[in-house]
């Protein structure tokens, strides 16, 4: 794995997580003998549209994605914090509502443009979070993630009962919260029984 800490992902690699794996230097990616390197975050979107993907079975690469993923083990640090959270929570009866809210409005005119698979009439609204928070909270536990520090104020007014995770927000640099706490966030939601997201 090559891993370069950059605005969008201040830690270090061994920082989150606690998987033996080959770090490779950034410096030394183009001296890696036949080797496609992807840049952008996109990479697992851009491996499928090599001209070479064609010989890929579609569902081999997502179930070997999979199996990548389920190796990576967070760190001991976070995994504590997120057994105590959710267990306090009740999470694994819980509804997860993911509202990314920033970064994400601003690609919506340039997906609009480029992706054919992108319908303009499903974006997610703050009104249908509210619904779907409103139809649930009164039987289940409800746990909200966002990087919107004043949305997740205002949906906690709202719902007294909502569950948050106790974030570090601030306002330096590219990030709304630090990214352990991303991290951290991501597993909860991975402890609900069901997810609601934004779209795309």
């Amino acid at each position: 794995l090559c891993w370069a800490s950059d605005p969008f992902c201040e830690a270090r690699f061994e920082e989150l997580f606690d998987t033996p794996i080959n770090l490779i230097d950034p410096r030394d990616l183009e001296t890696l003998p036949n080797a496609t390197v992807f840049r952008e975050g996109l990479w697992f979107d851009q491996i499928g549209n090599l001209p070479s993907a064609n010989a890929l079975n579609y569902r081999d690469y997502l179930a070997e994605v999979r199996h990548c993923l389920r190796q990576l083990t967070p760190h001991r640090e976070w995994t504590r914090v997120v057994e105590d959270f959710s267990s306090r929570h009740g999470l694994a009866d819980a509804l997860g509502v993911h509202i990314r809210h920033t970064d994400n409005l601003n690609f919506y005119t340039r997906w609009a443009a480029e992706s054919p698979d992108f319908d303009s009439r499903s974006i997610s609204s703050l009104d249908g979070f509210m619904d779907a928070i409103r139809a649930r909270i009164a039987n289940m536990p409800v746990f909200l993630s966002t990087d919107d520090a004043g949305l997740e104020g205002m949906f906690k007014r709202t719902f007294p009962g909502l569950v948050t995770f106790p974030k570090r927000y601030h306002t330096a640099g590219v990030r709304t919260t630090p990214i352990a706490d991303a991290l951290s966030e991501m597993l909860l939601l991975g402890r609900c029984c069901r997810i609601v997201g934004t779209y795309y």
